[in-house]
C-alpha cells in the first residue's frame, strides 16, 4: 500500500505519508479501513501529506470517494483532513474536499506541510518527525 500511517495524540490524530502511484482501488481500501479503525476517536483530525504521490483517479472517483463518507455502513470518524498535495492532484483533492462537505467533514487542501499542521494545531516539526518515524 503507498500509505503509511500512525494513529497519535490518543487516537486524535492520524498522520499519513502517501507515495508513488496510487490507484482508486487503494484509495478505496484505504478509506474503509480507517472508516472501521476503533483506534481512531470519532471526531479525529488527519494530516495527509500526499506530496510524493500521484492518484491515478478521475474526477468522477474523487466524487465517489467522497461518498463513502455517508454510506451507512461505515462509522465516520474524521471529521477534519488537512490534504497536503502536490500540483498535479491539486484539483482533483479539491473536488474530494467539496464533496466531503456533504457529510459533516471539512477537508482543506494545502500545499505547505507546515501550514495544514498550523491548521490542525499541530507542531509541524513533530508531526513530520512522527510520520518519518513510521517509514522505519
Amino acid at each position: 500500500m503507498p500509505c503509511k500511517y500512525i494513529i497519535a495524540e490518543g487516537g486524535n490524530l492520524v498522520l499519513e505519508r502517501w507515495t508513488g502511484t496510487v490507484s482508486y482501488e487503494e484509495l478505496l481500501t484505504h478509506k474503509a479501513s480507517q472508516l472501521r479503525d476503533r483506534s481512531i476517536n470519532p471526531g479525529a483530525s488527519v494530516l495527509a501529506d500526499c506530496r510524493a504521490a500521484m492518484f491515478a483517479i478521475s474526477g468522477d472517483q474523487a466524487r465517489e470517494l467522497s461518498a463513502v463518507e455517508g454510506k451507512s455502513d461505515y462509522t465516520t470518524t474524521v471529521r477534519r483532513y488537512a490534504l497536503v498535495v502536490n500540483s498535479d492532484v491539486y484539483d482533483r483533492a479539491q473536488v474530494f474536499s467539496k464533496r466531503v462537505s456533504q457529510h459533516g467533514v471539512t477537508a482543506i487542501v494545502f500545499s505547505s506541510f507546515d501550514i495544514a499542521s498550523t491548521w490542525l494545531g499541530v507542531n509541524p516539526q513533530r508531526a513530520a518527525k512522527l510520520i518519518e518515524e513510521s517509514d522505519d
